[in-house]
């Protein structure tokens, strides 16, 4: 006797070719989106590398004192190169991942819609409780009363009567 459960699943297995298309159909889309992201970070790759070096600046204070030090002659194109990468990386990954999920959802076993429907953990699950420990207390609690900055600096002078 066979079970219902592995019949439905043989009868909806695809043949091999099948499969390999469409991961290359679903790895074409993952490129394609990580390509366009790479041509949009790198022609800002300028604005975005001035975004990261500014808690730099801001150490240093002044920022004729902030100076990046190259070198290589092509090291600043790297540079922004590597930027472009990590940005495009970032950008694109919901449709990285949206590709995986939709090439390998379809094999998922019908027994196991639960497991396919939650893609992040929720709070008070165990797994969103490992990723995301608590606070400790003194950030838990409520928050201190605003200081008024004008009531400590004491009272503001008169202005004199102009003339």
């Amino acid at each position: 006797m066979t079970d219902p459960v592995e019949d439905e699943v043989e009868a909806s297995r695809a043949p091999l070719i099948d499969h390999l298309i469409e991961l290359r159909t679903r790895l074409i889309n993952a490129l394609i989106a990580f390509v366009v992201m790479f041509i949009a970070c790198f022609a800002g790759a300028k604005y975005i590398y001035n975004i990261l070096v500014q808690p730099y600046v801001w150490a240093v204070g002044d920022p004729s004192k902030a100076h990046m030090v190259y070198t290589h002659a092509l090291e600043f194109f790297f540079t922004q190169l590597q930027v472009a990468m990590f940005g495009a990386g970032f950008l694109a990954f919901p449709v990285i991942a949206n590709q995986i999920y939709k090439f390998v959802a379809p094999d998922a076993p019908a027994a196991e819609p639960a497991a396919s429907a939650a893609a992040a953990p929720l709070p008070g699950e165990p797994a969103f409780d490992l990723a995301l420990p608590a606070p400790p207390p003194a950030l838990s609690g409520p928050l201190p009363e605003p200081v008024d900055a004008t009531a400590a600096a004491g009272p503001v002078p008169a202005e004199s009567p102009k003339a």
